[in-house]
């Protein structure tokens, strides 16, 4: 074998240089195209013994369907038991409402926000906070009651009021009326529970609200047991109301 390579180069040797080109370019040739071939079916081989059948492996379609029953409990999560309508649907009955009889304009509806959304009985309860320049006024009373069976309004309170005109810079900071707070409570075993820049109204004699910018400030007693919340002028200092329950 080795004798005739050699006997094959010693008679390219002698052939002319045109000849010697074009025979080794052809054997060039016919080496790339060789090992492109073998390279081609390794591959091929290769791709047959990395692939596979994804539901051949065990218990994957069990596996998607435990994905697929998890993200539908999280769709229903939002349902109540034993309810025929979703919060998400009480608050579209609502929004609709408010929007189809013009109850409110557009720069109305974006000073409210939902407060609560809770169902009594067969009733569901979507309790909504008025805001004056990002401040809630706490004693503001709006809300709508769905029927949870015929899904319509079966009552509502849209006390959204217009006059409210108000300063709304503290000059009293929350620190001195938390201590307001205490020197009125003489009570030494407090515990702050809430702290809130409220507008806080109230009707004066001709029936007219007054509006009072206020720190609300909720504070439990551990000795008695007993909540204590209350309304301090948020530029005065003054208390404007308390509450013991």
């Amino acid at each position: 074998m080795i004798r005739k390579i050699k006997n094959s180069i010693e008679e390219l040797q002698n052939k002319p240089e045109d000849t010697k080109i074009k025979t080794v370019w052809t054997m060039a040739v016919f080496c790339l195209i060789v090992i492109s071939g073998f390279w081609f079916l390794g591959l091929k081989d290769f791709r047959k013994d990395v692939s596979f059948d994804y539901e051949k492996l065990p218990n994957f379609k069990e596996q998607i369907s435990g994905v697929s029953d998890a993200f539908n409990e999280i769709e229903n999560s939002s349902k109540i038991v034993g309810s025929q309508i979703k919060r998400e649907e009480v608050i579209m009955i609502v929004d609709n409402h408010i929007k189809e009889n013009d109850l409110l304009t557009e720069d109305e509806i974006k000073n409210i926000l939902i407060d609560s959304v809770e169902k009594v009985d067969d009733i569901w309860v979507v309790n909504y906070l008025q805001f004056y320049e990002n401040i809630p006024l706490l004693e503001n009373k709006i809300y709508f009651k769905v029927s949870d069976e015929d899904k319509i309004i079966v009552d509502s309170n849209l006390n959204y009021l217009t006059d409210v005109k108000i300063d709304t810079k503290a000059k009293i900071t929350l620190e001195e009326a938390y201590n307001i707070t205490l020197e009125d409570l003489e009570d030494d075993n407090l515990e702050l529970k809430s702290s809130n820049l409220i507008i806080y109204n109230v009707l004066n004699e001709k029936e007219e609200n007054d509006y009072y910018l206020a720190w609300k400030i909720s504070l439990f007693s551990i000795s008695n047991e007993i909540e204590h919340h209350y309304y301090i002028n948020a530029n005065s200092g003054e208390i404007i109301d308390f509450l013991h329950n």
